[in-house]
């Protein structure tokens, strides 16, 4: 449990900075972002992704939970009651519905490359001075923070509890399993 804990936190720590960088951040999704991968996906500010990447908390099919701080960030992104939802169902959004959630911020259509669509997302951000970029995201820094300590550390510890549970290693084994099966 230790172990998992200090993983968690170390991981964590990495996705702070994204988080905390003093400049927007904008993630560029290209496929599925699932797990872990949803996790760094919302410690960025905003996301444009291609029109087929899925995003998903399914950290319950290996019988654990979110552990760097993406439960966190998913709850004060979309409220507690979607969230709740989408981490308890597992679910795996597809585009229009994660931007209907707000987890998307744009989506590059068909006929246009992820690139195009990140380009054209922020273009209008390169027009503002830095100073202006970099009170902006003070501000969103600032609401980000509040309270974030305790639910951080609820978090870390809740993950290090289910690393460490035998249903952990029961997902696993039913995962690998059926992988072997197909």
């Amino acid at each position: 449990e230790q172990a998992a804990v200090e993983m968690a936190t170390r991981a964590k720590t990495a996705l702070s900075e994204v988080r905390n960088f003093p400049l927007p951040v904008v993630a560029a999704l290209n496929g599925d972002a699932l797990g872990g991968g949803a996790e760094l996906a919302l410690a960025c500010d905003m996301r444009v992704a291609a029109s087929h990447a899925r995003i998903g908390f399914i950290q319950g099919k290996l019988g654990i939970t979110s552990a760097w701080g993406g439960g966190v960030d998913l709850m004060r992104l979309i409220g507690p009651a979607r969230a709740l939802q989408m981490m308890t169902r597992m679910e795996m959004l597809d585009p229009s519905s994660a931007t209907d959630m707000g987890l998307y911020n744009s989506v590059a259509d068909d006929a246009s490359s992820l690139d195009d669509a990140l380009e054209a997302f922020i273009a209008p951000m390169r027009s503002q001075s830095p100073h202006v970029m970099r009170s902006f995201k003070a501000l969103a820094l600032q609401l980000r923070k509040e309270n974030r300590e305790g639910m951080d550390q609820l978090e870390t510890k809740n993950f290090g509890f289910a690393w460490a549970h035998p249903d952990h290693d029961r997902a696993v084994d039913r995962l690998l399993n059926k992988t072997r099966a197909t």
